[in-house]
C-alpha cells in the first residue's frame, strides 16, 4: 500500500541520513577542521548547510505519512460502521419477526375452529396411518413362518391323499359347491357335533351351496318337525334354501339311511327359481333349478344305493324293522310292492338318466353330484352320462388333469364325483383327504365360473359384520370398558365433549354440526376398537393330520364299545 511504501522510504532515506552525518561529524570534528566541497557552480559549501532541506524532506516525509495514516483511518471508520449497519438491520427484522410471531401465538376465535377442523378430529385416521407403517419385524417373521407353515402342511396333505386345490378365499364371480357323503347327520345327537362342523366348513370355504348325500335322516317321523327342521340345518348361515329328499314311505324311526340333500346359500339363494325331489318319494336325488331367464342351470344330488343281497330286512310284527333296512331293501320293497322286480340300482340308473335328458331337453345346464356306488370312470352309470344328448364330464378329471382318488377310507376306487355338462366351466377342484369332513368319504370342492352357471355376473354383496362384545360375558365387558377408557381419555375426547358444549351456542349451525358428527364418527370407531380387545371367536374346526384323524376314529371305535357293552 501507499502508506506502507512512504513509511519505508522514511526510514530508509532518514538512516542514510544519520549514518552519514554521524561519520562525517566523527570525522570532521577528530581533525579540528571543516570539510568543504565543491559543488557544480563552483561554490563551497559546507556538510552543515544540507541540514535543513533533510530536515524539511523529512517532515514532508511525515506528513505523507500521517496523511495516509488518516485516509486507512477513515476507510476502517466506513467499513466498521457498514457492518454495524448490517447487524441493526438484522435486528430489526429478527424484531419485527419476533413481533409477528408473538401474534400468532394469541389465536384468534376464528383460528381456534379451523384449528379443530383441521387436526383434532383426524387422531383416528392419523393413528391408523402410523400404525400402518409400525410393523413389527418379529410379526414379520410370525407371519412368514405361518405362511411356510401352511404350505408345508397343504404338502403333507396331498402326500396324505388330498387331491387338487382351491384357495380358502374365493373371487367374486365364482361360485363355490361343496358336496359329501356325510354318512348320517345325527341331528339328534346330543352335541350334534357333525352339523356344527359342516356349518364350520361352509364358512371357512365361503360355500355358495352343498350337496349332500346320506344324511340319514327320517324329516318326517312325528319326532322332527319336518321341512321347517330342514331349513334350520345351518342355522349359522343366512338366505338358505334346501332340498332334502327321504324316504316317506316308511316311518319306523327317526332315522333312515339314505336321503339326499341339496342346499344354496346367501348369494345363490337369491337366483334360486325351483326345487324338487325323486318323485317316487325314495330320496334318491333331489335338485334346486337357479339362474336366469335366458340361462338356467339345475343342481342335483343323488345317491345310487349299493347292490343288494339276497338278505331280506326283517319287520316285526309291531311295524319295527330289525337292523334300520339298508337303501337298497327300502327301494326293493317299495318296487315290489308295486310289481317291479327289478334290480334297484338298474331302476335308479334308468330313470335318472331319463329325468336328466328330459332337463337337458327344456335347455338347462346340469351339475350332478354322485354317491354311485361304483367305478365313477369305469361303471355303467359314467358311461350313460358321456353319451348324446348330455355329454357330461366328471369335473375333477376335468379340471384337474388327472382321475380322482379313492372316495371312501376303506375303499379302492372313485366311486363319488361330480359331473356337468359342457356348458359348465370348473375352476377349481379340491378333494379333501378322509377325515377332513364329517363322514367317511372325501369332501369335494368345486369352484364353477358364475357366468356358466347362471348366464349373467354374480353380484357382489358386503356381509354384514357382527358385533363381538357380549354384555353377558362379565370378563369381556370388563375388558371393552377398560380399553374404551384409556382410548377416550389418549385422544382427548372429554375435552372435546366439553369445547363443544361451551360453544354450541357461539359456533355457527353448519360448524357445529360438522364438529358434532366428526366427534360421534371418532367415538364409534374407538368403540369398534375395543370392541376387537375384548372377545375372540372359536370355531372349534380342527386342521386336518393324519394323527388327529386317527386319534377321532379311534374315539369313534372306543364309542361304539361302550354303547355294545351297554347293549349287551
Amino acid at each position: 500500500m501507499r502508506s506502507q511504501g512512504a513509511i519505508f522510504a522514511y526510514c530508509e532515506v532518514f538512516g542514510q541520513f544519520s549514518l552519514n552525518l554521524n561519520l562525517n561529524r566523527q570525522h570532521t570534528l577528530g581533525e579540528g577542521t571543516r570539510r568543504e566541497e565543491h559543488n557544480s557552480s563552483g561554490n563551497y559549501r559546507t556538510e552543515y548547510e544540507d541540514i535543513p532541506r533533510v530536515v524539511r524532506r523529512i517532515n514532508q516525509i511525515r506528513e505523507r505519512v500521517n496523511e495516509s495514516t488518516r485516509g486507512q483511518v477513515r476507510a476502517a471508520r466506513w467499513r466498521i460502521n457498514n457492518a454495524s449497519a448490517k447487524v441493526m438491520k438484522n435486528k430489526r427484522m429478527f424484531k419485527a419477526g419476533a413481533d409477528q410471531l408473538r401474534k400468532e401465538i394469541h389465536l384468534s376465535h376464528d383460528q381456534i375452529v379451523e384449528g379443530m377442523k383441521k387436526n383434532q378430529f383426524n387422531n383416528v385416521e392419523a393413528a391408523t396411518e402410523r400404525n400402518s407403517y409400525n410393523v413389527d419385524a418379529q410379526e414379520m417373521h410370525r407371519t412368514q413362518t405361518n405362511e411356510d407353515n401352511t404350505i408345508n402342511e397343504l404338502l403333507e396333505q396331498w402326500a396324505g391323499g388330498a387331491h387338487g386345490f382351491v384357495p380358502e378365499k374365493k373371487d367374486e364371480n365364482i361360485i363355490r359347491l361343496v358336496g359329501e357323503n356325510v354318512n348320517c347327520l345325527g341331528l339328534y345327537n346330543r352335541t350334534n357335533q357333525k352339523m356344527f362342523k359342516l356349518s364350520n366348513l361352509m364358512s371357512r370355504y365361503q360355500s355358495d351351496g352343498m350337496c349332500m348325500v346320506d344324511h340319514g335322516m327320517n324329516f318326517g317321523h312325528h319326532e322332527s318337525t319336518g321341512d321347517k327342521r330342514t331349513n334350520e340345518l345351518f342355522s349359522s348361515i343366512h338366505d338358505i334354501r334346501n332340498s332334502a329328499g327321504y324316504n316317506i314311505h316308511e316311518n319306523f324311526s327317526r332315522y333312515s339311511y339314505g336321503g339326499t340333500m341339496v342346499s344354496t346359500f346367501s348369494r345363490l339363494s337369491s337366483f334360486a327359481i325351483s326345487q324338487g325331489v325323486d318323485k317316487t318319494g325314495l330320496g334318491r336325488w333331489s335338485w334346486i333349478l337357479v339362474g336366469s331367464e335366458d340361462h338356467r342351470t339345475i343342481i342335483v344330488s343323488a345317491y345310487q344305493p349299493q347292490k343288494s343281497s339276497d338278505k331280506r330286512q326283517r319287520i316285526t310284527a309291531d311295524g319295527k324293522m330289525y337292523g334300520g333296512g339298508k337303501v337298497s331293501s327300502q327301494h326293493r320293497r317299495y318296487f315290489e310292492s308295486r310289481e317291479n322286480c327289478n334290480n334297484p340300482r338298474a331302476i335308479f340308473t334308468s330313470q335318472l338318466i331319463t329325468q336328466l335328458k328330459a332337463w337337458r331337453a327344456k335347455g338347462y345346464e346340469i351339475i350332478l353330484f354322485a354317491d354311485l356306488n361304483e367305478n365313477i370312470y369305469t361303471g355303467p352309470f359314467s358311461s350313460l352320462l358321456q353319451q348324446q344328448p348330455l355329454l357330461m364330464d366328471e369335473q375333477t378329471l376335468k379340471s384337474t388333469g388327472q382321475q380322482a382318488p379313492k372316495s371312501h377310507q376303506t375303499g379302492t376306487n372313485p366311486i363319488v364325483g361330480t359331473f356337468a355338462t359342457p356348458g359348465i366351466m370348473c375352476v377349481n377342484t379340491y378333494l379333501s383327504p378322509h377325515g377332513g369332513g364329517v363322514g367317511d368319504h372325501r369332501v369335494h370342492i368345486h369352484d364353477f365360473d358364475a357366468m356358466s352357471v347362471l348366464g349373467s355376473e354374480y353380484p357382489k354383496t358386503v356381509k354384514p359384520t357382527g358385533r363381538s362384545l357380549r354384555c353377558d360375558n362379565v370378563k369381556a365387558r370388563k375388558k371393552y370398558i377398560k380399553k374404551l377408557k384409556l382410548s377416550l381419555k389418549s385422544h382427548r375426547v372429554y375435552d372435546k365433549l366439553e369445547y363443544l358444549n361451551n360453544n354450541k351456542h357461539s359456533l355457527p349451525r353448519e360448524t357445529f354440526e360438522k364438529l358434532f358428527n366428526k366427534f360421534d364418527t371418532e367415538v364409534v370407531q374407538l368403540s369398534l376398537n375395543a370392541e376387537k380387545v375384548c372377545n375372540q371367536f372359536y370355531n372349534g374346526t380342527i386342521e386336518f393330520s393324519p394323527m388327529v384323524g386317527m386319534c377321532i376314529r379311534m374315539i369313534r371305535v372306543y364309542k361304539w364299545i361302550q354303547k355294545i357293552q351297554i347293549w349287551r
